[in-house]
């Protein structure tokens, strides 16, 4: 197994999230195992949260990579791929845009209000368009 050289080729290394127990999927890769211990040590527990979320995201990438295929024929059908999705990205926004739990710190005060005032609407349907713009103004923020 290579060392990953950045924080995309960290998240790619990963296979196995399970959004529900982030913390075990972390865990159980050498890479992320080893830079959440670092980032623990130095107390730097928003970046920790940070790398918590976008495991999250990247396992909705990867759902979108399937969406993608199975469009083309095999596998689930595109709309149980939307479904699960949908669930997850759901769980993702409870987990850490939700005012009960620790927010994930934005600088984009707006995008955090917008996202927590999701969490407090659950019957507000999730599109596709949803998650990009979230993961979009993420990365955003992070390099302003």
């Amino acid at each position: 197994m290579n060392i990953p050289r950045d924080l995309e080729e960290l998240l790619a290394s990963v296979k196995d999230i399970k959004v529900d127990d982030i913390d075990e999927s972390i865990g159980k890769n050498v890479w992320t195992k080893r830079f959440s211990d670092y980032l623990s040590k130095r107390d730097l527990e928003d970046d920790l949260q940070c790398l918590r979320f976008l495991l999250k995201m990247q396992l909705l990438l990867t759902l979108d990579r399937k969406i993608d295929k199975d469009k083309s024929g095999g596998g689930k059908t595109v709309t149980q791929w939307q479904k699960e999705r949908a669930v997850i990205f759901r769980k993702i926004l409870v987990a850490h845009f939700n005012d009960d739990e620790d927010i994930l710190p934005m600088a984009n005060g707006d995008l955090q209000e917008a996202l927590c005032q999701w969490t407090r609407d659950p019957g507000k349907p999730v599109h596709l368009s949803s998650f990009r713009q979230v993961l979009c103004m993420f990365f955003l923020q992070a390099i302003l």
